[in-house]
């Protein structure tokens, strides 16, 4: 289910931060959640009963909170409100965006904005296709890259062993 949010309630920074030191084996509040996805506790926990999560319906493990949390909001913005030393402390390198010298088709840029502005509003267009160079990632591939631990920690970012 996606996470629609208000772009007027991004989080501060300091509820980021408290949120990206959290040991990810915490759970996390409904209400910092709420907080972090810039929505009511109410559409918090609506979230977690559809996703059938309501097990623990006042709190998320943080795994889960950290997806809907980079599904809510651009991940470059999510990454940049975290300043340099706490992004490299607690964000893979894998997984902070870079710029990519690629050359592609127009018509192919277009289409990706199209369906990144139909699929989901608040997504930037490049966590929309990052989304979707993901999922053709072939199981092939992780076990041919499987000794670099850089590209396993990116890979399965934000769950943990």
């Amino acid at each position: 289910m996606p996470v629609q949010s208000n772009a007027s309630r991004f989080p501060v920074r300091e509820l980021l931060a408290e949120f990206f030191r959290m040991d990810p084996r915490e759970r996390v509040s409904s209400g910092k959640l709420a907080g972090l996805l810039g929505t009511s506790v109410e559409q918090v926990l609506e979230l977690l009963r559809a996703e059938g999560l309501s097990a623990h319906a006042d709190s998320a493990e943080w795994t889960d909170a950290a997806t809907y949390l980079l599904d809510a909001w651009p991940r470059r913005r999510v990454i940049d409100a975290l300043g340099d030393d706490l992004a490299r402390e607690r964000i893979p390198s894998g997984v902070r965006p870079v710029p990519v010298p690629w050359h592609l088709p127009p018509f192919i840029v277009l289409a990706m904005e199209h369906q990144a502005s139909r699929a989901h509003p608040s997504q930037a267009v490049d966590d929309y296709v990052a989304d979707t160079l993901y999922g053709e990632i072939q199981p092939e591939t992780v076990a041919a890259l499987a000794h670099d631990p850089a590209f396993l920690a990116a890979y399965r970012f934000p769950f943990i062993d």
